[in-house]
């Protein structure tokens, strides 16, 4: 069973000049970033997903502190941060002999 979420954002000037919607196929950062930046220009968007409900999956990702005026500047920066994991040390495995790049 598919399901789908439709956002509709912007002022209604923005959505009555646009009566387009937009489908985003992949509910991933980019996917759902660039659902967020439509919607709030005005677009209708709609994510289709295959899951009942959208929750963690694998190892995660780390995000760089550019990554985070982004999700600011698309008004998501503060609920991100909010289900975030802060680490105090990376030590990623280094070359072959898989040595510290890191200490």
């Amino acid at each position: 069973m598919s399901t789908a979420s439709s956002v509709r954002g912007g002022s209604s000037t923005q959505a009555a000049e646009r009566k387009q919607t937009v489908l985003i196929a992949g509910d991933g950062i980019g996917g759902l970033a660039t659902a967020v930046g439509l919607a709030q220009a005005g677009f209708g968007v709609t994510v289709p997903e295959q899951a009942q409900q959208l929750g963690e999956i694998g190892a995660g990702i780390q995000l760089g502190p550019n990554a985070f005026h982004t999700l600011d500047f698309l008004g998501v920066g503060e609920a991100a941060l909010d289900g975030a994991v802060f680490i105090d040390r990376l030590v990623p495995p280094y070359g072959v002999n898989r040595m510290s790049a890191a200490r």
